[in-house]
C-alpha cells in the first residue's frame, strides 16, 4: 500500500496507479451515501469505490482496518427498475462479499445503501442517510 506518482494527492494504489484509492474517514468527512457519491464525482473526479475481485477486497479491508474505520460507503447500489446490482462507475458486478444474513434478493428501498464493514470486510446495508466514511476510486482510462 503506497502512494503512487500517477495517483492524485492523498490517493494510494495497489497496482502502480491503474486504480487509486482515497479513504475519507475523519469526523468531518463522514457523510450520507448520496453526498459521498457527489463528493467523489465532483470534488475528487472519481467514483465511489467499486470492488472487482478478492485481491482488491483484501486491500480495502486492510486500508479501513488500519485506519480503524468501522463502516465505509462503497458504490454498489440496486437499480429500482430491474433490481440488478450496479456499481456507480458502471462496472459490471462480478464479485460480491455480502455479510451473513444480508438479504439482497428483495427490493431494498432507496433508503438502504451498501457499506464495507471494516471489522470483517463484509458488505452490509445501512440507511443511506447515515453519516459514514467513504472511499473514492480513480481508475486510469476508465472514467
Amino acid at each position: 500500500m503506497s502512494a503512487s506518482s500517477s495517483c492524485s494527492n492523498g490517493y494510494t494504489s495497489l497496482d502502480d496507479g491503474i486504480n487509486c484509492y482515497k479513504l475519507n474517514y475523519r469526523s468531518g468527512s463522514r457523510i450520507s451515501w448520496e453526498s459521498a457519491k457527489r463528493e467523489c464525482e465532483q470534488t475528487e473526479f472519481a467514483q465511489l469505490l467499486s470492488i472487482t475481485d478478492p485481491f482488491e477486497q483484501a486491500y480495502m479491508r486492510l486500508l479501513t482496518y488500519s485506519k480503524e474505520v468501522d463502516q465505509t460507503w462503497i458504490g454498489l447500489y440496486q437499480e429500482t427498475s430491474n433490481l440488478n446490482w450496479k456499481w456507480t462507475d458502471s462496472r459490471v458486478v462480478t464479485y460480491t462479499n455480502w455479510g451473513p444474513g444480508v438479504n439482497i434478493t428483495f427490493n431494498i428501498s432507496k433508503s438502504e445503501c451498501v457499506y464495507l464493514d471494516g471489522n470483517d470486510g463484509k458488505w452490509r446495508l445501512a440507511s443511506c442517510s447515515n453519516s459514514l466514511a467513504y472511499m473514492c476510486k480513480q481508475s486510469l482510462g476508465f472514467l
